[in-house]
């Protein structure tokens, strides 16, 4: 029976396993292996990286962290959540977990981009999917942004913080309204008349609308970032509209047990933000156990 069962093994998933561990927890992390951190390049605004940090060094250097304090690791994916007796039980396959308490750090997952080299392409930083992250790399760049869904074009109005040569291309529902395509072109946004056709990328980003194909330094794909909530849904967690956990101001959430950080909330998809709800559910377990073993006292 381990005191707190994490599903993730993110930013989120591992701090918290680095703070239970140092409260002399017993925790076991599972883990997918699909951060989406693993496929960051480089991010320059980690707290204690001026020169940057490779999101997979990073993971690494998480990782053996949290190893120190006695975290112990499972690969594998949790197929769903049960209530038990004096805790929950999470499935894996064969196997069955007991844990008194569950941490839920299963991130999100980003619709992207039909492109045959993508891994390229975002390896080489000519796809970008963070403005918050980097954007601040793509100052005076010819930038491109790529919406599928309503409202997609607020990105390309961030963007303009960085670069006067920002172009709003377009496909499916991220057709823009004609107040958003008024707005976006007295602030100096470019809007593309005509949807998306093709994407190619190699040395840099062409896009075809029409017929016609103009060259990008970069591309930001808008397309959305769905929470990977199926446990939180699957043991009846609310969630917002979106998707996103619902959890209060200790991240817990409507089950009691169960508490929830990082992108799998509704917010700021950001290292920062996830390690610091990390930091405060583990807090909030550790607490909430002492004080149910001291009732049963």
């Amino acid at each position: 029976m381990w005191d707190c069962a994490i599903v993730g093994g993110g930013p989120a998933g591992l701090t918290a396993a680095t703070y239970l561990g140092r409260f002399k927890r017993q925790i076991v992390l599972i883990d997918a292996g699909e951060s989406r951190l693993a496929r960051v390049p480089l991010s320059r605004n980690v707290p204690g990286f001026p020169a940057g940090v490779a999101g997979r060094d990073l993971l690494a250097r998480m990782q053996d962290q949290a190893s120190r304090y006695g975290a112990v690791f499972r690969a594998g994916r949790i197929d769903r959540i049960k209530r038990a007796p004096t805790g929950f039980s999470l499935v894996m396959g064969e196997q069955r977990i007991a844990a008194k308490t569950v941490l839920l750090a299963t991130g999100a997952k980003l619709v992207e981009p039909d492109v045959p080299n993508l891994d390229h392409a975002l390896a080489n930083g000519l796809i970008r999917y963070c403005p918050i992250c980097d954007g601040y790399e793509a100052q005076g760049k010819n930038i491109a942004t790529l919406g599928g869904r309503p409202g997609a074009i607020a990105e390309a109005h961030f963007l303009r913080t960085y670069s006067e040569r920002v172009t709003y291309l377009w496909l499916g529902e991220g057709r823009p309204t004609d107040e958003e395509r008024s707005i976006a072109l007295a602030e100096g946004i470019r809007v593309s008349e005509a949807p998306l056709r093709e994407l190619r990328i190699e040395n840099t980003v062409e896009a075809t609308m029409d017929g016609e194909s103009e060259r990008f330094d970069v591309l930001y794909p808008c397309l959305g970032c769905d929470p990977v909530n199926e446990l939180a849904v699957g043991v009846s967690i609310d969630v917002t509209k979106q998707g996103g956990i619902r959890a209060d101001a200790h991240q817990r959430t409507s089950v009691e047990g169960i508490y929830a950080a990082g992108d799998v909330l509704q917010g700021l998809d950001q290292i920062a933000s996830a390690c610091g709800q990390a930091a405060i559910a583990a807090t909030a377990i550790h607490n909430d156990l002492k004080s149910r073993s001291q009732t049963a006292g």
